[in-house]
């Protein structure tokens, strides 16, 4: 499966490892993707360098009947730190993570008003104390890309983030052709579900250049 575009070497080859359907979760071989795209060697296939479309049309028609600026949110595997970015321009007091120390530097220097709210963490065991902070936790294109073997693990990581009256914002890429990570809406669903994560309100599917995105807003059932 051809995801990336990579120089023939060893590291470079290595640095596919994370994108690849049923393969778990390698801080260091994300590390070196993101490294090589840095400088131009590699691409990010589920990063477009700025927030993702369909979430900025979530907070403009969604969000303001959930949420209030202030609100505390936590963006898991930010990457690049567009999400981020267009949260902390709107006023919510974000945190912000990614595995990979080159993805938060960078983030950072994308984004300088970022600056501390983005840090280091990874999404299977993310900090204590962050645990039931937050009002709502925001997953972008993570739980197709992290592969299967630590599906489990991101979902129970995003769900201990969450307070009990908070929510889970999900939105994955459905792509199950060649180039696609190939998660289905019922995949990802039943595994935020094993967590104790119920829909809050009904999914939506909607198109986005090359794919379909299903975008799942959940909580803590008797929410």
């Amino acid at each position: 499966m051809a995801t990336t575009t990579l120089t023939d070497e060893p590291a470079a080859r290595a640095a596919t490892a994370p994108v690849r359907v049923g393969t778990g979760l390698d801080p260091d071989a994300l590390d070196r993707l993101y490294a090589l795209a840095r400088t131009g060697q590699a691409d990010l296939p589920w990063s477009a360098g700025g927030p993702c479309e369909v979430f900025v049309d979530w907070l403009n028609t969604e969000a303001p009947g959930l949420i209030r600026p202030g609100s505390r949110v936590a963006v898991a595997g930010c990457g690049l730190g567009g999400e981020a970015a267009e949260l902390l321009g709107r006023g919510f007091d974000v945190d912000a993570f990614d595995v990979s120390p080159t993805a938060v530097e960078w983030a950072r220097q994308a984004n300088p008003a970022l600056g501390s709210c983005v840090t280091c963490a990874d999404a299977r065991t993310p900090p204590s104390r962050w645990r039931r902070r937050f009002d709502l936790v925001v997953a972008a294109d993570l739980l197709a890309w992290v592969g299967e073997a630590d599906r489990r693990a991101v979902a129970a990581g995003l769900a201990s983030l969450a307070h009990p009256h908070g929510y889970v914002l999900s939105l994955e890429r459905l792509e199950c052709g060649a180039d696609g990570p190939g998660l289905t809406a019922r995949q990802a669903e039943d595994t935020l579900a094993r967590e104790g994560l119920a829909p809050a309100c009904p999914p939506a599917i909607l198109d986005t250049p090359g794919a379909g995105r299903w975008v799942r807003l959940l909580a803590q059932p008797g929410r």
